[in-house]
């Protein structure tokens, strides 16, 4: 059993579905890859999950037509 002072922790794994169109919102890509601020908005959450130390990995799921962007 582990003490309570080990360093170990549990790791997770994010997944961001992003297939979505966005056609509620409008334009001519789906909303994840429009800027806000700046920024596309997918990587908001991006860079939030790179901030927390239990992510280990971040999957990103996207249509087909849109794995370059």
């Amino acid at each position: 059993m582990p003490s309570a002072n080990s360093s170990t922790q549990a790791q997770c794994h994010a997944l961001l579905p992003t297939a979505g169109t966005g056609s509620r919102l409008g334009g001519a890509l789906p909303k994840q890859f429009q800027e806000l601020a700046g920024k596309p908005m997918l990587s908001y959450a991006i860079d939030a999950f790179i901030k927390t130390p239990q992510i280990a990995s971040i999957w990103v799921g996207v249509s087909p037509g849109f794995i370059d962007n």
